[in-house]
């Protein structure tokens, strides 16, 4: 058993001496890392960078369509449960500036016409 430098064994020998670890494990975490080794060609990337937004796109209108639904609903929810009261008040106030005795009709006044 290999120790490694912080004292502790390889994640690999940690595995057998559980025994969660076959060699078809291997061989197929192998490949795996094989296939993700590969480069990418310039067009697989655009068409997978383009897959990648049009996609990012399709999930926010789903999720927006989920939240405007979800919104929706709770509003209706709110409002039916709500007792509706409407009261206007209206409040109305004159003020004079003449006393009402002192005041002089508009046909006796010298208007100079």
């Amino acid at each position: 058993m290999g120790i490694r430098s912080g004292g502790l064994p390889d994640g690999h020998e940690v595995a057998d001496l559980f025994g969660y670890v076959t060699d078809e494990d291997r061989a197929r975490w192998e490949r795996a890392r094989e296939r993700r080794a590969k480069p990418m060609g310039s067009a697989r990337q655009m068409a997978q960078a383009s897959i990648q937004a049009a996609h990012g796109l399709a999930q926010k209108g789903i999720d927006a369509k989920i939240n405007g639904e979800q919104y929706t609903t709770s509003q209706q929810i709110r409002e039916q449960s709500q007792s509706k009261k409407t009261r206007t008040t209206i409040t109305e106030t004159v003020t004079d500036f003449e006393d009402r005795d002192n005041r002089t009709p508009i046909e006796d006044l010298d208007l100079g016409l």
